[in-house]
């Protein structure tokens, strides 16, 4: 699906820095992903689209999450139950979207994606540390 929807968006003109961009459609994406998979009960799709959003810049997962208090939020506002395996997946994409603000000096941001981390997945242990 990612791929499909970057090359339509290609076409448009799009008044965003590329990081920005990035960011802002990739998590949309990830939404648009994870709403269908819901509806159909087939996470394959969404799976891969997380990891591809993921690769092309680490702060997608972030900014979806990033006006919700926490996940359970977020289902409640889009009427979807995350599985197991795909929270799973989007805590380690937090934990990586921490590292990445802690490396460059954000600490503030570094710490509430290891939160939100944490209360995704509990025993996510590499996020406590």
């Amino acid at each position: 699906m990612i791929e499909s929807v970057n090359a339509m968006a290609d076409n448009k003109n799009y008044h965003r820095s590329p990081g920005e961009y990035i960011v802002f459609h990739n998590s949309n994406v990830i939404l648009a992903s994870l709403k269908i998979a819901d509806s159909t009960g087939n996470w394959e799709e969404a799976k891969s689209d997380i990891v591809i959003a993921n690769k092309n810049h680490v702060y997608t997962v972030d900014f979806l999450f990033s006006e919700y208090n926490n996940v359970a939020d977020f289902e409640q506002k889009y009427d979807i139950l995350l599985p197991s395996d795909i929270k799973e997946l989007l805590a380690e994409s937090l934990l990586r979207a921490g590292a990445s603000s802690a490396k460059d000096g954000y600490f503030g941001g570094a710490i509430g994606n290891y939160t939100k981390a944490i209360e995704i997945n509990p025993n996510f242990a590499e996020a406590y540390s």
